[in-house]
Order: structure tokens, then C-alpha cells, then sequence
């Protein structure tokens, strides 16, 4: 989380400070209701990741609104290697498990 929100910090562009008050919830409920920080974390990560598609791509919002999580994150991490944009793989591949984790746990949750 710390270097999500250093990276939110450094970015002032975007006026991505809204995710630091969504990452507060993460930290909040992490041990208390859990379900609410699973479904935080898919909503970071869908924004920033349609934030990303949005910006490098030029894609509309409302397409990207109709794709998976996993897409999403898939996508945006191309777009940001095809852009030449330097990434912490050790990050990436941490980000990338959570995504499969929740993808997985929210698939089971809507059975």
C-alpha cells in the first residue's frame, strides 16, 4: 500500500488523491470486515487500470466499463510497456496475484 500511495502522491496530474481515501478503507477494515477491503482493492485497481487505458489508449470510459478485471490490468500494464514506461516487475507480479485472487474470490462470492 505504501508505495501505491507514494505513487499517488507523485502523480498530481490526475488528482488520483481519491484512492488514498479508498486505500484508508483498506487499512480500516482489513481485519474487521474483509469483504469490504477485497472489493476497494478491485475498485482501485479497475480505476487506475481504466485511468491508464483511458490516457495512453485514448479509449472511452464507457468501453471499458464492459470489460473484466483481469483485462483491464492485462491492458493497462501493455499499454504502460508499450508506452516505455519503466515498471517494478517485483510490484506488478505482487498486483498481479491479488488480481487473480480476487478475481477468483468474487467469481465464487456471485455463485
Amino acid at each position: 500500500m505504501d508505495k501505491l500511495r507514494r505513487e499517488i502522491k507523485r502523480i498530481n496530474k490526475y488528482n488520483l488523491e481519491y484512492y488514498n481515501s479508498l486505500l484508508d478503507i483498506v487499512d480500516r477494515y482489513i481485519e474487521e470486515k474483509p469483504d469490504i477491503p477485497i472489493e476497494t482493492c478491485k475498485a482501485v485497481i479497475e480505476g487506475i487500470s481504466k485511468l491508464i487505458l483511458h490516457v495512453l489508449k485514448q479509449e472511452p470510459i464507457g468501453t471499458l466499463n464492459k470489460k473484466n478485471l483481469q483485462d483491464l490490468f492485462k491492458e493497462a500494464l501493455w499499454a504502460l510497456q508499450h508506452k516505455g514506461i519503466a515498471l517494478d516487475l517485483e510490484f506488478v507480479l505482487h498486483i498481479g496475484t491479488v488480481i487473480r485472487c480476487l478475481g477468483e474470490e468474487i467469481g465464487r462470492a456471485h455463485v
